[in-house]
């Protein structure tokens, strides 16, 4: 989910070098990124979460 430049993932591995490679090649592009237990989506209305997001991914440039 995007919200003001701020990224909220939801996962199930939140810790895997996967997740943090990823979390911090966002953060590298000016973003704020949260990560939500996957469960969170369960309990509540799932977030929009933007379709683009992983083709948008490989065109960010760090700042």
């Amino acid at each position: 989910m995007i919200v003001d430049g701020v990224i909220i993932l939801h996962t199930s591995q939140p810790n895997s070098p996967e997740m943090l490679a990823y979390m911090q090649r966002l953060q590298a592009c000016g973003l704020q990124v949260f990560l939500r237990p996957l469960s969170a989506l369960q309990q509540k209305k799932k977030p929009v979460i933007a379709p683009a997001i992983h083709r948008t991914l490989a065109t960010l440039q760090p700042n």
